[in-house]
């Protein structure tokens, strides 16, 4: 291990001003520390990580249809192979800024105060924007190779066996020019992915704790006069204070390691970082599972709300009206309403307004049915409908647009573009491979597995054709999702006109 830190410590000497003193004892240490966790994050990963469900099913299939005498290392091929770990990591870090403001702003309101649907998509969406776009650098400095199995697993008795399995490695050329693609990642990366959101989610949680404090004087205060409310007001403010710390504790150290790789020299990256990263990585994944459970276990009000979400169509329904379903009695009596009212109180809502017409005069609801169904066929087609992701965003779609219902739709919308760009950047990684890199002991390029003879002029040309069809299939993704959010909006504006139609039928 110390030899290999010398090694990469001697590709850019001169980077950064300062100096370290290694001790060796303590890189072996936390080595150690290394290899046991990636076992445990392995294992986590595979239930906790709906972005890894894609690649586990490929390491799976690889390793079973190329004879592996033990699975006992699926869960390390899994994380090795899996491309979109980068993101859906640093996607829930991004997240976590917001998600503490909101819970500042609803302790502030005191209770007056609800998110809507579209603040969290919208939020979600520039967070995976954020992480997708920051991650660009990592993406370029990696590669994808075959490595034996044995040494994937850590296990030399299974040195003769001849098992390849794929991984992404980092490529030797972001050691050129005094690694200055190598800071250049860091500095990107590290900033955008841990170190403004951790910075971002100190500062909120601070604040957050401070109305906490006010809230408690407040709780004592009146605790003799309002017992119950009490309760719950502290049971709330104790229930946003875990949540809060705990996410503090994963988060916050992997921005500060960020921070210290920027400045520090590349060796400390290798020696220390790399190593306490992955712990980090576990603790993350921890805590952002439970808090649905914290929740559950500390608010009732969540509870209910839970339960009237996932059995709301078991409950009896009430006389009174329900203004975000929009009914076949409803229309009957909004159009007996329309009758009998003065024509000031007819329905503002038309269909056939010209903000609904596109495409050469098309209404919104057909141009919206044109992209789903090109959206949906080439799923059909290839079939990846029979994988549990595909089929599910896929009949997300085909929900929002048919039903038709605003947040399956907003869902599939952040699903497509999520998914577009994970896809577009293996894609990528796999043409971009270069064979005169250095390679790990035994492995084989994924690209020389197919083809012996790709001279650079044969892969300049394949990376120029990749990146014109990448670039088309994004602006096509981008073109479609516009379409599905005006017809979101289509949706939302129907909703609500014929919602205050029927209250205005009722008040008179």
């Amino acid at each position: 291990m110390e030899e290999r830190i010398n090694g990469i410590q001697a590709k850019c000497p001169d980077h950064s001003p300062f100096t370290y003193t290694y001790v060796a004892s303590i890189v072996d240490t936390l080595f150690e520390i290394n290899q046991n966790a990636f076992v445990v994050y392995g294992w986590l990963i595979v239930v906790a990580a709906p972005f890894n469900i894609a690649a586990n099913i490929f390491c799976a299939v690889v390793l079973l249809t190329s004879g592996t005498p033990s699975m006992s290392c699926c869960p390390l091929c899994a994380w090795s192979a899996s491309f979109t770990k980068v993101t859906a990591e640093y996607l829930a870090l991004s997240l976590g800024p917001f998600l503490t403001m909101m819970r500042y702003r609803a302790l502030r309101s005191k209770g007056k105060w609800e998110a809507a649907y579209s603040l969290a998509v919208f939020a979600s969406f520039l967070a995976a924007l954020v992480a997708a776009t920051a991650g660009i650098p990592t993406y370029m400095i990696n590669i994808i190779d075959y490595v034996p199995v044995y040494m994937l697993c850590r296990n030399p008795a299974w040195k003769d066996n001849g098992v390849l399995v794929p991984v992404n490695a980092w490529s030797q050329k972001m050691y050129v020019n005094n690694c200055t693609l190598y800071y250049t990642n860091q500095v990107v990366t590290g900033v955008f992915h841990n170190a403004l959101p951790s910075l971002l989610l100190f500062a909120v949680t601070i604040v957050l704790a401070f109305e906490l404090g006010s809230v408690g004087k407040g709780h004592k205060a009146v605790a003799a006069r309002s017992t119950k409310k009490t309760d719950d007001a502290a049971k709330a403010a104790r229930m946003l204070g875990v949540v809060a710390i705990l996410t503090l504790i994963s988060d916050l150290p992997q921005g500060l390691l960020s921070i210290a790789n920027i400045a520090l020299p590349i060796g400390f990256h290798f020696a220390y970082s790399e190593q306490l990263l992955i712990v980090w990585m576990i603790v993350q994944t921890v805590t952002t599972s439970c808090n649905l459970l914290i929740y559950l276990a500390m608010s009732k009000a969540f509870r209910q709300k839970v339960l009237k979400i996932f059995c709301g169509w078991m409950q009896t329904k009430t006389t009174s009206p329900q203004a975000s379903i929009i009914s076949v009695s409803t229309v009957c009596l909004i159009a007996l309403c329309n009758m009998l009212q003065p024509k000031e109180f007819k329905m503002s809502f038309n269909a056939n307004d010209p903000k609904y017409l596109f495409c050469c005069g098309l209404h919104i609801t057909v141009v919206a049915k044109v992209c789903i169904t090109l959206d949906v066929l080439p799923v059909v087609i290839s079939g990846s409908f029979l994988l549990i992701m595909p089929a599910a965003v896929a009949a997300l779609g085909l929900y929002g647009v048919f039903k038709p219902a605003r947040i399956p739709l907003l869902i599939y919308i952040f699903l497509g573009f999520k998914l577009s760009m994970m896809a577009v950047s293996i894609l990528l990684m796999a043409v971009s491979s270069d064979e005169d890199e250095g390679k790990p002991l035994d492995s084989k390029v994924l690209r020389d597995r197919y083809k012996k003879s790709l001279t650079g002029d044969d892969q300049k040309a394949a990376i120029i054709v990749v990146g014109f069809l990448c670039s088309f299939w994004i602006a096509t993704k981008v073109l479609f999702s516009y379409y599905y959010w005006k017809f979101s909006r289509f949706i939302k504006d129907r909703e609500e006109a014929q919602a205050e139609e029927v209250k205005m039928c009722y008040s008179r």
